[in-house]
């Protein structure tokens, strides 16, 4: 990695972690440059503008989520016709709820700026939304056709279980102090409660 790309990750690194804290309109260009140890020139020869930086921060998860659902893709697909619907889901669910765990501090953003923030918005509806909730939805849909699940309206289902996935991250965003781990068996459990309510 040469020197220009580590400067960018560490401003960008530094950034998120204090937007994260702060909230993206209390944040300064000047703290983040300071917490980086960096000038406040240097974060602008990397960055146009504090927006860019901040869609920077977006960018990474979705080009990271863009990644995952492409590998899913290849290695879920010889077992595909094997693995019952409800299975299925309950991969998918895993592999989601993991990967927002260690996106933890950019999913934070994202939560705590939606209403406000129309950048974070159109991000959040066009690059993270769709590679969530379209995948859930055909398995639903799956899952209905051969009789596994009740016939529901699918979108409205697939919503609902994105909104599950999001629950533990939109009540820690709701609050700065530190709420702790989220128990590991948490998530497990909306899930449990959740497929209880569409199986047949």
């Amino acid at each position: 990695m040469g020197k220009a790309l580590k400067t960018k990750n560490k401003i960008l690194h530094n950034a998120a972690e204090i937007i994260a804290k702060k909230g993206y309109h209390a944040t300064a260009t000047k703290e983040i440059s300071m917490r980086a140890n960096l000038s406040e020139g240097i974060l602008f020869k990397h960055f146009k503008s504090k927006e860019n930086l901040l869609l920077e921060i977006l960018m990474e998860m979705a080009v990271n989520l863009k990644n995952e659902a492409e590998i899913k893709k290849i290695s879920h697909s010889a077992d595909d016709k094997k693995t019952s619907a409800i299975e299925k889901l309950r991969t998918e669910y895993q592999e989601y709820t993991s990967f927002f765990k260690k996106h933890e501090t950019t999913l934070k953003i994202i939560l705590q700026e939606l209403s406000i923030n129309l950048t974070v918005r159109k991000y959040f509806e066009e690059d993270i939304r769709p590679l969530i909730i379209d995948p859930i939805e055909k398995i639903l849909f799956e899952g209905i056709k051969n009789g596994e699940f009740k016939v529901r309206p699918t979108q409205t289902l697939s919503i609902g279980l994105f909104d599950i996935m999001l629950a533990p991250y939109s009540t820690m965003a709701l609050f700065e102090n530190n709420l702790g781990e989220i128990d590991s068996n948490h998530n497990q459990i909306l899930f449990d409660v959740y497929i209880e309510g569409i199986i047949q």
